[in-house]
């Protein structure tokens, strides 16, 4: 039984080649092809690439200056021209000092939650219709990298001005469309009260 499958799927490829070999001779495709084989063969080169245009090798030739925006200007002068660039001395590159860890500060976590919460009490006192929220200070946002999502343009220099420190809470109120109001709670005034 296998025997009989194979040959009849044996012959039905064979008529299948059969019926596509008459298809590609009506099309005239082995022709085509032949004719396509012989032009890669010997390539032609077009008129355009035959003409070569000849410049005059004169001196007095100046560029031509077709922008009327520059056309008034003095003629370029493309000599070589003497440069203090290379007689000045290597400056050598600025070392950008680290700030030790020494300088930074740690706030217990009982200052980081008591910012946490004066923060949330006066977030909970402010205009409904002006959206706010409360972000606590962790040493990326104040020291290492100065780094807060979303408000990253001049967060550095907020952050410096404003003595901001690990722990502290800052409730941002939007408003405008690119105005805070912002209110600081000090992590530090935990152990004054």
């Amino acid at each position: 039984m296998g025997a009989t499958e194979t040959m009849s799927y044996e012959e039905q490829r064979r008529r299948r080649l059969e019926e596509n070999k008459k298809k590609l001779e009506q099309l005239n495709l082995p022709h085509l092809s032949v004719a396509l084989r012989d032009a890669a063969a010997s390539p032609k080169t077009s008129p355009a690439k035959q003409i070569k245009r000849k410049m005059s090798r004169d001196a007095s030739l100046h560029p031509v200056r077709r922008s009327v925006r520059v056309a008034s200007l003095p003629e370029p002068k493309y000599r070589e021209v003497a440069s203090d660039f290379v007689d000045r001395p290597r400056r050598i590159a600025r070392v950008l000092k680290r700030r030790g860890l020494d300088d930074r500060v740690y706030a217990s976590d009982e200052a980081r939650e008591y910012a946490q919460t004066k923060a949330e009490e006066i977030e909970a006192g402010l205009d409904p219709k002006f959206p706010s929220f409360v972000k606590s200070m962790l040493q990326s946002h104040t020291t290492g990298g100065f780094w807060l999502r979303g408000l990253s343009a001049g967060w550095k220099g907020f952050s410096i001005n404003h003595e901001l420190v690990h722990g502290d809470a800052v409730v941002f109120q939007l408003i405008k469309t690119t105005t805070f109001k912002v209110y600081i709670i000090r992590a530090s005034e935990y152990d004054s009260s």
